[in-house]
């Protein structure tokens, strides 16, 4: 019985060490899922904390957008406004191809009177010119 006992103490020994291991073991595992807890909740605060900053950055470039666009808006309006400056000049040139049309119409119609004064004075000066020789050929049959 002697060695019973022994074996039962000393059973009851190593029971009591595996337990103490086990316990230690247990007591690193928890601490061990609690940092890994503790870590996990400070990586969820700060990718919450960088989700704001990356809501107020999208904010701001947003805004920047909103100015781009008015600017762009700016821009087109300005646009259409020298589009209708264009517009105005080339009713200019159309109302100047008219006025020119008219000049031309009218230079043409001095062109045609000159052209008829030309004819007729060249017609009076041969008249003339037969005129005076004929009157020199009266004068010299005389002489």
């Amino acid at each position: 019985m002697d060695r019973e006992a022994e074996m039962t103490e000393w059973s009851d020994g190593r029971l009591d060490d595996l337990g103490e291991r086990v316990d230690r073991i247990e007591r690193k595992v928890d601490d061990g899922f609690k940092e890994v807890g503790q870590e996990f909740t400070r990586l969820g605060q700060k990718i919450n904390e960088q989700g704001k900053t990356m809501q107020k950055e999208f904010a701001r470039i947003d805004q920047n957008f909103a100015k781009i666009d008015g600017r762009f808006k700016e821009v087109d309006g300005r646009f259409e406004q020298v589009d209708g400056r264009f517009e105005r000049v080339g009713e200019r040139f159309d109302e100047m191809v008219l006025h020119f049309g008219k000049v031309e119409s009218e230079l043409v119609r001095v062109n045609d009177r000159l052209d008829g004064f030309h004819r007729s004075m060249t017609w009076a000066a041969w008249t003339l010119v037969i005129g005076l020789l004929g009157v020199l050929g009266v004068l010299a049959g005389k002489l």
